[in-house]
């Protein structure tokens, strides 16, 4: 026959035990009450744990993709800026085009030149977070050095060398002034817009990459992250402001510099048409872009609630449970109370 020995101690160690289980089960069960989820997700989810592995994994794709298309829609909208900077300056050149009148509008044109190639310049080197949104994929390199600089870099040095070649003598040149309205128009159209053709421009004015980086936008979906400096609207707006600037405009005779500034006038409408197609195309990328944060959001607000069907709990039931536990624990407070009040002396 075998007994078990009965005391104070013993009952009141075994209360202490179940208060300290309680306990647990209170700290899992206010838990659960302030996420939403199970404590233990893989005890509770059994079976279903890896499907809710597989949905969680699909979730964090789609908040990566959020914040990534985030961040390019910001840099596209750099990018806009700085069309919409492009394509007010060659506006204005055309205005100062259309008013230079008597001796002061040559020296006017130079002056414009210079100032619009230097914002051009500054514009297609538009940096944002380390990358330069002008160059294509080579995004670490400037696209377009300073054609001011000394020493001379080489797309200004082109451009002195293919007047020399054309008409035998500097820019500089008091001998410019013989230069006819035919002929220079035949250069400008010949010889000096092939400056601005390939090989030529990724020669001597251009690092940019005619390749553009792909981003993913979403699951099944790819759009452009960046502009080319090579697109033909960037050739057009060097080549008007390195003309002004460089093709003797000073010295030419009045009839000469008249169907010189009607050729950069015809050019520069052609490059704003061309920068408003850019913008175009770029808008076109924010419209997906933005259609796509739409989607991502809708299918995280369906993974939260299929996620949530596996692995939630009841905030009913945890509150319940967490108000039966805490009247056990006060219960079992008040056992152990009478239990450390008892003592043979009182039955004696």
């Amino acid at each position: 026959m075998k007994t078990t020995f009965i005391s104070t101690h013993a009952i009141g160690e075994s209360v202490r035990m179940n208060i300290m289980r309680s306990q647990e089960r209170i700290a899992e069960a206010q838990l659960e009450l302030s996420t939403g989820r199970h404590a233990d997700v893989g005890v509770a989810v059994g079976g279903q744990y890896a499907s809710l592995s597989y949905l969680r994994q699909e979730r964090e794709e789609m908040v990566v993709l959020d914040r990534s298309n985030s961040v390019l829609s910001t840099k596209l909208g750099v990018t806009q800026d700085a069309l919409e900077a492009m394509a007010t300056s060659a506006q204005d050149f055309t205005a100062e085009l259309l008013s230079a009148q008597g001796p002061s509008g040559p020296s006017v044109i130079k002056a414009q030149g210079e100032t619009r190639m230097t914002m051009l310049k500054d514009l297609l080197n538009t940096n944002f977070d380390g990358a330069y949104m002008f160059a294509g994929t080579n995004s670490g390199q400037p696209p377009m050095e300073d054609y001011f600089a000394n020493p001379t870099p080489a797309s200004r040095a082109s451009v002195e060398a293919a007047f020399l070649a054309e008409f035998g003598f500097t820019a500089t040149d008091p001998a410019v002034e013989t230069i006819s309205d035919t002929d220079m128009i035949a250069f400008l159209n010949g010889a000096y817009s092939d400056l601005f053709e390939d090989p030529d421009w990724g020669t001597n004015w251009s690092s940019a990459s005619d390749t553009k980086p792909t981003v993913r936008i979403s699951s099944t979906e790819t759009v452009d992250g960046a502009v080319s400096a090579n697109d033909e609207a960037f050739r057009k707006l060097a080549s008007v402001f390195a003309a002004a600037t460089d093709l003797g405009t000073l010295d030419l005779n009045p009839n000469t510099f008249e169907a010189m500034a009607h050729w950069l006038a015809e050019r520069t409408g052609q490059a704003v048409q061309d920068v408003s197609v850019v913008q175009a195309q770029v808008g076109t990328v924010e419209g997906r872009i933005a259609d796509a944060v739409d989607r991502i959001q809708t299918q995280r607000e369906v993974l939260d609630l299929r996620i949530g069907d596996i692995e939630g709990v009841d905030a009913f039931e945890a509150s319940a449970r967490v108000t039966s536990l805490l009247t056990q624990i006060e219960t079992s407070y008040a056992v152990t109370s009478r239990i450390q009040q008892l003592s043979i002396l009182n039955f004696l």
